[in-house]
């Protein structure tokens, strides 16, 4: 299983029509939406509360007859099921040592596993709370004793996370939920059975609860509904199911009966999670656990070695970029963490002035919107920016007038600096011949742009703020003691496709103003459409270093052809800083992202490959620059800072890239066949 799916189980949940009171009809639709999950390569199925019966039955849940016939369906499900490797659930009344429990049966490959019993007092139904220790029943004489208690985990005996339990409808609004007393014993995955009435806000209510619940849990959940073919007298129930994990909604549906809606989730992740957490765990989270339950563990072999092939569930391809209905708040809170940093830093050292290289690429861009931001908190005028253009052998037209127009278009001061001529006195002193355009005489100039850029600072006594950012340290593309030194990097826990998308957000927020100020002030409109145009034209400027000389007036260098797509490598950065995962494991997701999941895909495998071992090659080898990078702010979890990541400089890649090794073997063979 983790061989070929790296961790993924496809779990699903589905709402059977039903007949109420009809328990071999309703047996009979659950036994066909369970072979169909076999089907589809589903791991677990799970079915709402009462689903073999109907929860709506009021008193005659109590009728023998009917309490008989669910257990007669009950087995003969579990003879029908012999040998399918589905682990499902459903949803029964039973009668227990004199009380009536609400009970949710596990099944898998014809047994019975156990029997858990909602912990929730009703109206109908006992607290199956009061049921201490576990006990044994017997269904029939030739089925083993049934575990039946609310304490069970059921897991999978190879793949020891791959752990489940049960919880009914109230359990997630407990001030101290089950779900969490059970994800503190062990379980990863709740399957959450419910009723949910089709009532205004109440869905959109337990959604909000269980994406809480499933975050601070760290769990996956299966939340089944009862359907709408339960009774109508007083409710339309809802079938409202959902699948979730880590607080993150994969799958939805309503009103749909008899529909599977499947997903995989992702073991290896909460595996790495949880480890994460207990390394961060406090005295309080351990005050929390001392009054924790026993669970009772059914180990059981579930999961079987089938490739689940392309994913359901969607990988996002540009990681780092917010949903468009969340962007605004979140690039707003980003760049409000940035002025303040930035504020912090000033007023520390009683400065009100900064300076920066302004290069008319989308890094020096940012950082000057941050700056010009910066001034407006502290009611500063913008000519308190020092905006230094300092053409090369590389820089072209375009560039160049990007960053004159910038600083125009936003009132800051500017002064352009060639360094021509310092470099090719440079280039004599040391005895480079300037015609030979390698790395001497690339980062000779990123050097003494550096140099400029750290004496005018002392001589202005301003900040000097760093436009690099987190994409380019990850990859130590970046020049050492010359683009990498600054007083204060301002994008360092930037990623280089956030810092696309955030410039493209602020081009998109000036042009707005633009179009408002047009129907009352020409004056102010033609200001705004001024910083709205140079925007977009350093928005359509490659990214390149421009350190090589320019063909025909054009950027010669550029920066993705030489080291990659920052987008492929914003994507291996992230699962590599966030989960640990393996080379092996960011090229499955790598090829579900940018492959499968599009109908012309962006790259091949060889590509994704080949850039992949760029990426670890750079990554390990540039961690000296990592070493000693400026102070930044952390604008996410991932950032390169001391408190956040931890490496050595002089580790070795060689187990990482052997992984690669084996990839490239595997897929030239795919190849050949």
């Amino acid at each position: 299983m983790i061989e070929n799916n790296f961790g993924f189980v496809r779990l699903a949940v589905a709402s059977p029509s039903l007949i109420l009171g009809q328990t071999k009809k309703n047996a009979q639709t659950i036994l066909s939406l369970v072979r169909e999950a076999e089907s589809k390569k589903i791991a677990t199925l799970v079915f709402p509360h009462l689903s073999l019966t109907g929860l709506s039955l009021g008193d005659l849940l109590f009728q023998d007859s009917l309490l008989d016939a669910s257990r007669e369906m009950l087995l003969w499900i579990a003879k029908e099921t012999l040998g399918c490797p589905v682990l499902f659930s459903l949803g029964l009344p039973f009668f227990f040592e004199n009380r009536f429990y609400s009970v949710q049966a596990w099944l898998h490959s014809g047994t019975i596993l156990a029997l858990i019993p909602s912990s929730a007092d009703s109206h109908f139904f006992r607290s199956s709370n009061r049921l201490s220790p576990a006990k044994r029943i017997f269904l029939s004489e030739d089925h083993p004793a049934i575990p039946f208690s609310p304490a069970i985990i059921i897991q999978d005996s190879a793949l020891p996370f791959f752990t489940l339990t049960s919880i009914t409808e109230d359990a997630i609004y407990a001030p101290f939920s089950p779900a969490l007393l059970a994800s503190k014993n062990g379980a990863r995955i709740i399957a959450h059975h419910a009723s949910d009435k089709s009532l205004v806000g109440k869905g959109s209510e337990k959604e909000l609860f269980l994406k809480v619940l499933s975050k601070q849990g760290n769990f996956a959940c299966l939340s089944a509904a009862a359907p709408p073919s339960e009774s109508t007298s007083e409710f339309v129930y809802s079938a409202h199911n959902l699948i979730l994990e880590r607080g993150r909604l994969l799958r939805e549906s309503f009103l749909e009966e008899n529909k599977i809606i499947s997903c995989e989730i992702d073991l290896d992740l909460l595996a790495r999670e949880e480890a994460r957490k207990k390394r961060l765990e406090n005295s309080a989270f351990h005050f929390a656990e001392e009054g924790q339950d026993s669970y009772e563990i059914i180990r059981h072999p579930i999961l079987k070695d089938v490739s689940i092939g392309i994913l359901n569930r969607r990988i996002k391809k540009d990681v780092f970029i917010p949903e468009l209905v969340d962007k605004k708040a979140r690039y707003d809170a980003i760049f409000q963490t940035q002025v303040l940093a930035l504020v912090k830093r000033l007023k520390h050292i009683s400065c009100e002035k900064m300076i920066l290289g302004l290069s008319g690429g989308l890094d020096s861009c940012l950082a000057f919107i941050v700056a010009v931001k910066t001034c407006r908190y502290l009611g500063l005028d913008a000519k308190n920016i020092l905006a230094i253009s300092m053409p090369g052998f590389g820089t072209t037209s375009k560039t160049k007038t990007n960053a004159e127009k910038l600083a125009s278009a936003y009132g800051a001061s500017f002064l352009e600096i060639s360094i021509e001529k310092a470099v090719r006195q440079h280039f004599l002193d040391i005895g480079h011949d300037s015609t030979v355009e390698n790395i001497v005489f690339e980062n000779a100039q990123a050097r003494e742009r550096t140099q400029i850029l750290m004496d005018l600072a002392n001589k202005e006594s301003a900040l000097l703020l760093g436009t690099g950012n987190m994409s380019e340290l990850a990859l130590g593309w970046t020049t050492y003691n010359g683009d990498h030194m600054s007083m204060y990097a301002l994008n360092s826990g930037i990623p280089k496709t956030l810092v696309k998308d955030l410039v493209q957000f602020e081009a998109d927020e000036i042009l707005k103003i633009a179009k408002t100020a047009e129907k009352e002030d020409d004056a102010e409109a033609k200001k705004y459409m001024e910083r709205a145009q140079v925007l977009a034209a350093v928005l359509d400027t490659p990214i390149s270093p421009e350190l090589l000389s320019p063909v025909s007036g054009a950027i010669a260098q550029k920066t993705e052809s030489l080291i990659g797509p920052y987008i492929l490598h914003d994507f291996f950065m992230y699962y590599l800083l966030r989960f640990g995962f393996s080379p092996k494991k960011i090229f499955f997701l790598a090829e579900q992202a940018f492959i499968f999941q599009e109908k012309e895909p962006l790259f091949n495998k060889k590509e994704i490959l080949s850039w992949l071992r760029v990426f670890y090659s750079r990554f390990f080898s540039q961690q000296f620059k990592r070493s000693c990078a400026p102070d930044y702010v952390s604008i996410g979890s991932l950032a390169f800072s001391s408190s956040s990541w931890s490496m050595p400089s002089d580790a070795v890649a060689d187990i990482w890239l052997a992984e690669l090794d084996d990839l490239e073997k595997n897929v030239d063979k795919a190849l050949q066949k």
